[in-house]
């Protein structure tokens, strides 16, 4: 009898597969992980940078863009060349961003006013840009409602059972 076979008896073959299994699901993570890494470093480096323009569409759409991160995305997205819709309730932040990315990346901008806490904003939003072709949607808005509290109080006001 073989040495496997002595130590496991009926077993064997059952071990035996069990550990071809796995090896073989070990192989298909780390192929994938090679794989993930020529897809992010060696293909962009000799491919040349992504046109988000040419591989998403034309505009870009952010929403709470006057301030903080939605501000970051739309200098980023307006500096890789996209087109810009910018919306935020605030009519004179809004004309100072879009003075802005015009000044620094001479791209098509374009403003919508919109207060989110109004259920009506969002069909607004949608029919005026419903035929620019909007390739990136950077939900970005922040609305405080009236159950606004601290993290530490709403904790103990809702404890879950």
């Amino acid at each position: 009898m073989a040495p496997l076979q002595e130590l496991c008896g009926e077993w064997t073959s059952l071990i035996l597969l069990v550990g071809l299994f796995c090896a073989f699901r070990i192989l298909r993570d780390v192929l994938g992980i090679i794989m993930y890494g020529i897809r992010a470093y060696i293909v962009p480096a000799v491919m040349g940078p992504v046109d988000p323009g040419k591989t998403y569409g034309g505009w870009a759409l952010i929403t709470g863009c006057t301030a903080g991160i939605g501000r970051e995305y739309a200098l980023g997205l307006a500096s890789k060349g996209m087109d810009v819709v910018l919306v935020s309730r605030c009519r004179s932040k809004l004309d100072q961003l879009d003075q802005e990315i015009k000044e620094k990346f001479g791209v098509n901008t374009f403003i919508i006013v919109a207060d989110f806490t109004r259920v009506e904003a969002l069909a607004d939003i949608i029919n005026k840009v419903e035929d620019m072709g909007i390739g990136v949607l950077v939900n970005n808005v922040g609305m405080m409602g009236g159950g606004l509290m601290p993290f530490v109080e709403m904790d103990r006001n809702n404890v879950v059972d």
